[in-house]
């Protein structure tokens, strides 16, 4: 969608944002969403157990109380710290790239997909420190790692299997960031231009983008949430109980069916909506800042 006066639409203004803002503005997201979080984390970790969304907020209060729905929250930042500073990285030096501007008008979406992917590999140790603290929640007392430090859980990690354990589910953890930046725009425009002939209100434009942001970041996330939910088994084992990805999923097929690749979807969902906020109501006024 056109804004009136801010020189293109909410992802070309992403674009053009600088580094910090856009850590910045995914540090407040990721605050805001790490409660709903920690549920999908403990419901997809425990898949070949099943456990409620009620029986992870009762686990949640009961260990920790309050602090509970924010723990884990260091390795969370952390990985998104790794992930956004190399994803700005990889697309700041990649959009200029004569070869990938050949690939026009797909440009843009494969150099973000490229991006992604580079910056999910990199950050696969960080993000499997933050799940294997947030699944402590749901772990019996004396089976919980205590990863509190997690420069400490790397540490530890590497000790017991080395370079390998701390990558353990890269390939996946990868594929779902680069994915997940490959297919935002076009998938972006598809439901923008169908919420404009749904919608033939202009006035509000940044009633379009949270709408369109809102259900672009679901759509990409329904079709990924069976890899995450994978990536999640996986990054959780224990380095001796390490599981094969097609052993995992027959084990899921048999005890939940294909439903058992969408446990944990009703709470990454409800998760996204705070990024949409933060994204459609901070962008525009960041990005006429910095740009005009």
């Amino acid at each position: 969608m056109k804004s009136n006066d801010s020189g293109g639409t909410t992802l070309q203004r992403i674009a053009n944002l600088p580094v910090y803002v856009g850590y910045m503005i995914n540090v407040a997201a990721i605050v805001l969403s790490h409660p709903i979080d920690i549920i999908r984390v403990n419901i997809q970790a425990n898949v070949l157990h099943y456990v409620s969304m009620s029986e992870v907020v009762r686990l949640m209060f009961r260990q920790k109380r309050i602090a509970g729905f924010y723990y884990g929250i260091g390795g969370a930042l952390l990985r998104c710290t790794v992930q956004t500073g190399t994803t700005y990285a990889l697309y700041h030096w990649l959009k200029e790239n004569p070869y990938l501007l050949m690939l026009e008008p797909y440009d843009t979406s494969t150099v973000a997909g490229i991006s992604g992917f580079g910056g999910g590999l990199l950050s696969t140790p960080f993000a499997k420190v933050a799940i294997v603290r947030q699944a402590d929640l749901t772990r019996r007392p004396y089976l919980q790692r205590n990863y509190k430090d997690p420069w400490k859980a790397l540490k530890c990690m590497h000790g017991k299997g080395g370079t390998a354990f701390l990558f353990t589910g890269c390939e996946l953890h990868a594929f779902t960031a680069g994915a997940m930046g490959m297919l935002h725009a076009p998938v972006h425009e598809w439901v923008e231009d169908i919420l404009l002939k749904l919608h033939h209100i202009r006035d509000e434009d940044w009633v379009i983008d949270l709408m369109s942001l809102t259900l672009t970041s679901s759509i990409i996330s329904l079709f990924l949430t069976p890899v995450e939910a994978v990536t999640t088994v996986i990054m959780n084992a224990c380095f001796q109980k390490f599981p094969s990805k097609t052993h995992l999923c027959l084990k899921i097929i048999q005890m939940h069916g294909y439903r058992g690749f969408f446990l944990g979807l009703r709470p990454a969902l409800i998760a996204l909506l705070p990024h949409a906020f933060i994204a459609t109501l901070t962008y525009p006024l960041i990005a006429d800042y910095f740009i005009n």
